[in-house]
């Protein structure tokens, strides 16, 4: 039996129609989220390719997907240890830069406490000249040996630094009792005494 059909729409109701149902946000394309919205979907997509290859490179070739893994994983301890290596060393360097805050140290810290020493030392002031210089000597340590020191150490503190290796210990120990003795109890700084420990605080072994 013949059925009856009813006749199609007018051309241009059937395109009004088509264009109101594609411009509903489920028919919406990658673009039409927006630049930020693409650029997430395209990083997803490229996620998966990803897992997808290593997925084929396991099937293929394990020794291959292990060598790649562990290869991975060594860079990104690699790249831990940096940063915690780069962290400890740039707050280690601003503390002892606030130790001298006394001092225009500048862009060289070492000059700055080498000239404040020896000013200080040829202007007869041997104890505040010993102080600058032990200060030195401490930077210069810090700088060789990162995270020997810490801002805040006490001098006798300061000793820990040389726990391995018992001769620059005894030096130093000498020099922080000099220090201890003429600083804090204002007793006088005999010129021997102070030859010797500027002699010691000169030492390449120390550093």
């Amino acid at each position: 039996m013949l059925q009856e059909y009813a006749p199609p729409p007018e051309p241009e109701l059937a395109k009004s129609a088509a264009e109101e149902i594609l411009s509903a946000r489920a028919y919406s394309s990658v673009h039409d989220l927006g630049e930020g919205a693409g650029l997430w979907l395209k990083l997803l997509d490229w996620w998966r390719e990803l897992q997808n290859w290593f997925a084929e490179l396991y099937r293929d070739s394990e020794l291959a997907y292990w060598a790649i893994v562990a290869g991975l994983v060594l860079l990104l301890a690699l790249i831990v240890w940096h940063l915690i290596w780069t962290i400890k060393r740039s707050s280690h360097w601003t503390g002892w830069k606030e130790l001298d805050r006394d001092l225009p140290l500048g862009r060289n810290p070492e000059k700055a406490l080498q000239l404040a020493a020896d000013a200080a030392r040829q202007e007869g002031r041997l104890i505040e000249a010993l102080s600058f210089r032990f200060r030195l000597a401490l930077y210069r340590h810090a700088r060789n040996h990162p995270g020997a020191l810490r801002p805040g150490f006490t001098n006798r503190e300061c000793l820990k630094a040389w726990t391995n290796n018992p001769s620059a210990l005894a030096e130093m120990s000498d020099v922080v009792r000099l220090l201890d003795r003429c600083w804090y109890a204002q007793q006088e700084c005999p010129v021997e005494d102070f030859d010797r420990a500027w002699q010691v605080l000169e030492g390449k072994h120390i550093e």
